[in-house]
Parts: C-alpha cells; sequence; structure tokens
C-alpha cells in the first residue's frame, strides 16, 4: 500500500510473460471508494487498464520471494531475491543506488535505513532535534540500538555524539 492506501505496490516476479522471464515493479491506482467499499461490477473486468508506475530491468528475474517498497523520499526500494540485487530507482526509473549481495544466502527483503548520517528522528534534517533525541537515549540509560551507534563500534557513548555534532556543524 502506498499514497495513504489509494495505490497497490506489486513485486511482479514475471514468469511467462511474452517477452521472456523478467521481474517489474507494478503500481496501480486503486479506484474511489463508495461508502461500503469498491463498486465492482460482475460483468466488468477489475480495473485499473493501466500502470500508474512501472519499473523492471529485463536483465533481471527472481522466481521466488522479492519485494518493494516505496520509501519516504519516493524512491522505491526492490529486493530481487535469486539475484541477490537490492536496488533503489527513482520514480524515473533511474537507479540511485544498488548492493549485490555476495554470500550465498537469498536476500528476501531488505530495509533502507537513513540514521548513519545522524538524522534520528527520520525528519529529514540532522539538527539539534537528533542531539535531543541522542541525549535522552544515553540518559534513559536505554539498551544498545544500533540506530544511535554513528560511528559503527558496537557501544553508544560520546564518540556517537561528537560524531553527531561534526555531522551538524558540517
Amino acid at each position: 500500500w502506498i499514497d495513504d492506501c489509494q495505490s497497490l505496490m506489486i513485486f511482479n516476479n514475471g514468469q511467462g510473460r511474452p517477452d521472456g522471464n523478467f521481474s517489474s515493479v507494478d503500481v496501480i491506482q486503486l479506484p474511489d471508494l463508495d461508502n461500503f467499499g469498491y463498486e465492482l461490477f460482475d460483468v466488468d473486468p477489475f480495473g485499473p487498464d493501466s500502470l500508474s508506475w512501472y519499473y523492471a530491468d529485463e536483465s533481471l528475474y527472481s522466481a521466488i520471494q522479492s519485494g518493494a517498497y516505496r520509501l519516504k523520499n519516493n524512491n522505491t526500494l526492490i529486493t530481487y531475491t535469486q539475484p541477490r540485487i537490492i536496488r533503489e530507482v527513482d520514480l524515473d526509473g533511474n537507479v540511485v543506488w544498488e548492493h549485490i549481495h555476495a554470500g550465498n544466502e537469498l536476500v528476501a527483503r531488505a530495509s533502507k535505513y537513513n540514521f548513519r548520517n545522524g538524522d534520528i528522528n527520520f525528519d529529514g534534517l540532522t539538527d539539534i532535534l537528533d542531539m535531543l533525541g541522542f541525549v535522552n537515549f544515553i540518559i534513559n540509560n536505554d539498551p544498545y540500538e544500533h540506530i544511535y551507534d554513528i560511528n559503527y563500534d558496537s557501544y553508544v557513548d560520546i564518540l556517537d555524539i561528537i560524531k553527531l555534532v561534526n555531522i551538524i556543524l558540517e
């Protein structure tokens, strides 16, 4: 569900396409709701007739699992399970980031976190509000959470605060 449940994003594995097997991400605009739900008629095909957004790289195919979801920045994060690729694309279909997993494990789902840039409260800014959230975390002696470990040393301490201050000052 995206756009406040006005659209539905579907990872289409793409097996059996006339042009060959390749996976895609399809978005459909849902019909308007009436008081009882969606109005469907027995004689009409289910809509919509076309996709409101579509992304495919015809060289990528995953027959199992996989998925996609819309990020806060309106890009789409796509996980291709079998080729072990995680890709972020913008609304124009441009690849803005990609990770190819080198291990033997299948990658069924991925999440994108922006916390390493110090944006602790996920408002798109790194500022004093993030610092206050960070200080409250330390004062409350909360259990370790990787979101606050900005310097990747498996500890949340003064070194992380210094790194956050430097990020804010940059």
